[in-house]
């Protein structure tokens, strides 16, 4: 028997000097056969020997081997590790691993000892920690009942070198050092937990609710009949302006002519200065906006629907946009809370929320099921031909702090008019993926964090505009059934490279505004220059330094990818080569579709002509007479 992938047995253990009680303590795994995985640079040089963890090298590695543990009874225990330091040791900290069913891990932190000894000695985790409450944990808490790992890592901090061995990861009741760590511990929580609620109130009494600068709920929508899910915006990104520069007394302007110059006027970077005579200034973006206080949105009691609290709240929050060059960490933000109700709700919708800073303390709303907008629900927006022989909508949804939304086979939808909201077509869910099952892709994990189940119509081919409703949960976008839908997603994607054109001018009637002509050596001179794609980004004057002083009269063409300088790799004439396949492919099709181009060449197909656009470029480069 495989004592490591078994489950939790007893055995005495007299060299555990620490326990405060008779009875033996409790093994997780003893070391009497090889590692089932190591990573890191412990891979291939964890051993196992004479029943010991051999561990040595650097600390920047790991390795384990899987199990099948209940330890739930043992929850107020310390994880402990029989250790050996051997000399040459340096190395200061030892961690062991508990992983669940799923991605969960639970960490604990050892200190080794820091001089070499004959013997091995038990040592419990920093503070005492029981396996209930790890030093660390990721991804949630871990189920105790259901551990189907363990794992040895180094500190992966330190280059410190390590060397010890291990014999035994055992359970054993805190001893009288580890009880006094855990009560300090549990005394600097609770100090903590007290400073962070004065922080709160201070939060609270600065970003007060109702003000302009106050976070917005933008939509109020269902992801289930008694789960309602409302999305707050929490700051907004101003954008740059364009204006002259007027130089005020105090103003400094940092950096060389024909570089980058910033504005410092007050102590305060204000943008980049621009133009030979430093005649304008771009303003850097900036971000504007209360945050949304998130222990009052994740609070149920600062919540009312129609008069009545929600049982509980789940939260997702992510960052969609953020002020450049700033930082990172100036990031607007959108919130989705997710109100458990007591029971399905529809039509007329009141909702408050109490102590919650956003901009308005009520909101009123209607939700139907033909028309409401929910995230729950997935279409292409492309569309679809009549023909196409699949056509799926699907019904999936990950809650953030509230993990999958359960749905089941069977669930009725529709697919229905989006003026009308009258049902042409319905149909069943069907589940595809579970929310335990993976997707192997660059890795194997759920993508999703979800289960998935697919709505198909696939039978439905009359044209017009369509949502997917799902009862007691929502709609889809608006998509259409059209034997054109197709060629106008090409064609929208075709004018958008045309109005990328550089070195070009556009006007009616290829255009619906004017650009004039951008980048050509006609009206800037464009110098040779003999720094390469290899010598780095092109940012502060890199290669205009390097320039030889010889013109390139032809040096003009390709398309803006960036709006940058971007040096004309032969990489972007992949654009070029995929426009000639579709038209080899399908010519009858590609010669007669007009994209509005310039220009007009008779007998040329206008995709064609957008190829040789770019072509032409590169045509020129190689034969600079022209």
């Amino acid at each position: 028997m495989n004592r490591q992938t078994t489950a939790l047995f007893l055995a005495p253990l007299a060299a555990i000097s620490c326990c405060a009680h008779a009875a033996p303590p409790e093994i997780i795994a003893t070391m009497d056969s090889a590692f089932l995985f190591a990573y890191g640079t412990w891979e291939g040089k964890a051993t196992m020997r004479d029943g010991k963890a051999v561990l040595s090298g650097t600390p920047r590695g790991g390795a384990g081997a899987n199990a099948a543990l209940d330890l739930s009874e043992a929850k107020d225990y310390c994880p402990t590790l029989r250790v050996k330091v051997l000399a040459g040791n340096r190395a200061k900290t030892l961690r062991l691993l508990l992983k669940g069913q799923g991605e969960a891990i639970a960490f604990y932190d050892f200190t080794l000892p820091a001089t070499p000894s004959s013997d091995f000695v038990a040592l419990m985790p920093k503070d005492g920690a029981p396996l209930s409450k790890p030093n660390t944990m990721d991804k949630g808490p871990v189920d105790l009942a259901k551990i189907a790992q363990w794992q040895l890592s180094g500190d992966w901090s330190s280059d410190e070198p390590l060397a010890v061995e291990v014999d035994t990861i055992a359970l054993a009741l805190p001893d009288a050092i580890a009880s006094a760590a855990r009560a300090e511990r549990e005394r600097r929580e609770r100090d903590e937990a007290e400073a962070k609620k004065r922080e709160q109130l201070a939060q609270a009494e600065k970003f007060k609710s109702g003000q302009a600068t106050s976070p917005t709920v933008e939509r109020v929508s269902k992801i289930a009949p008694d789960v309602l899910a409302i999305e707050i915006q929490a700051g907004r990104v101003q954008a740059s302006q364009l204006s002259s520069y007027a130089a005020q007394p105090g103003d400094t302007i940092q950096g060389k002519a024909g570089a980058s110059r910033k504005l410092v006027r007050g102590g305060q970077e204000l943008g980049w200065i621009i133009g030979a005579k430093n005649e304008g200034l771009v303003t850097f973006e900036k971000l504007v906006g209360d945050p949304l206080l998130e222990f009052l949105a994740d609070d149920p009691a600062n919540f009312t629907v129609n008069g009545q609290k929600p049982e509980m709240i789940w939260r997702k929050s992510k960052p969609n946009n953020w002020a450049i060059p700033l930082g990172y960490d100036t990031f607007a933000v959108r919130h989705t809370l997710y109100l458990k109700l007591a029971q399905p709700i529809t039509g007329k919708v009141v909702l408050g929320f109490g102590k919650l800073n956003v901009k308005a303390p009520t909101l009123e709303t209607t939700l139907d099921d033909t028309k409401t907008l929910s995230e729950a629900i997935h279409v292409q927006q492309i569309g679809y031909r009549p023909d196409d022989p699949a056509k799926r909508a699907f019904l999936s949804l990950w809650r953030g702090t509230g993990g999958a939304q359960p749905y089941t086979d069977g669930m009725s939808f529709s697919l229905v008019e989006e003026k009308t909201g009258k049902a042409v077509f319905t149909g069943k869910t069907e589940r595809v993926l579970a929310e335990h099952e993976t997707e192997k892709m660059q890795r194997e994990t759920n993508f999703s964090k979800t289960g998935v189940w697919r709505m198909d119509f696939s039978r439905f081919q009359t044209p017009g505009r369509y949502r997917v409703s799902v009862a007691g949960v929502g709609c889809s976008y608006p998509f259409s059934i059209s034997a054109r839908a197709w060629t106008e997603a090409f064609k929208i994607q075709m004018r958008g490279l045309y109005h990328e054109r550089s070195g070009v001018s556009l006007t009616k009637p290829t255009s619906s505004y004017n650009k004039p002509r951008d980048f050509h050596p006609l009206d800037n001179p464009i110098f040779e220059t003999t720094y390469t794609v290899f010598d780095g980004p092109t940012e502060g004057g890199a290669a205009a330094k390097r320039s030889t002083g010889k013109r390139v009269e032809n040096a003009w063409g390709g398309y803006h990818d960036a709006g940058d300088w971007n040096p004309r790799r032969v990489t972007h004439m992949r654009v070029t080569m995929a426009q000639l396949e579709l038209l080899e492919l399908f010519p009858v099709f590609y010669s007669n579709l007009s994209l509005n181009i310039a220009p007009k060449k008779p007998g040329i197909p206008d995709i064609l002509t957008e190829a040789l656009f770019e072509a032409d470029l590169f045509r020129r480069l190689q034969k600079p007479d022209g």
